[in-house]
């Protein structure tokens, strides 16, 4: 960090420069975090949807074509079969794929969501450090200023009269 209060200025353009883009960013990387969680409850649900038809159509299996009696008689053996249905499903599968992909993508959002957070936490350190330091250097100006100011008034003090 440097110490020179000319730097100190630069820096602190610098950092104002970097604040000013951080809320567009934020803005748009909320806006995209929300956009990739509408994509995703929409994924989720049109494969809840398409698991609950699944289930729907094993639970009304009859045993053959001729009887009402019900092939899968127990909650556990209708599971068995709508997952083993679902494995195969070429449609599950593309539904299963596009919802990995919004999840996928919505983790990226959030995360860029947080890495803005996080730069603009960085980046009000940085001005915390900078503003420490300018005040550290305004004591330092000070503390010279009054001894300077000290030593003149005791040598005018001890001079003899006229002398100064």
């Amino acid at each position: 960090m440097p110490h020179d209060p000319k730097m100190l200025l630069n820096e602190i353009d610098r950092l104002r420069l970097a604040f000013g883009e951080i809320p567009a960013r934020a803005a748009e990387a909320r806006q995209q975090a929300a956009h990739a969680r509408t994509l995703l409850d929409n994924a989720k649900t049109l494969m809840d949807e398409h698991e609950a038809e699944t289930l729907s159509l094993v639970s009304a299996e009859p045993v053959d074509a001729t009887s009402s009696k019900l092939k899968y008689t127990n909650q556990a053996a209708r599971d068995a079969e709508t997952s083993r249905r679902l494995a195969v499903d070429e449609e599950f599968k593309r539904l299963r794929t596009h919802f990995d992909e919004a999840q996928r993508v919505k983790t990226n959002t959030d995360m860029r969501v947080l890495q803005l957070q996080d730069e603009e936490k960085a980046l009000e350190r940085q001005l915390d450090a900078i503003g420490l330091q300018l005040r550290a250097e305004m004591v330092r100006s000070f503390v010279s200023v009054i001894a300077e100011f000290n030593l003149s008034e005791a040598r005018r003090l001890v001079a003899p009269k006229g002398a100064v």
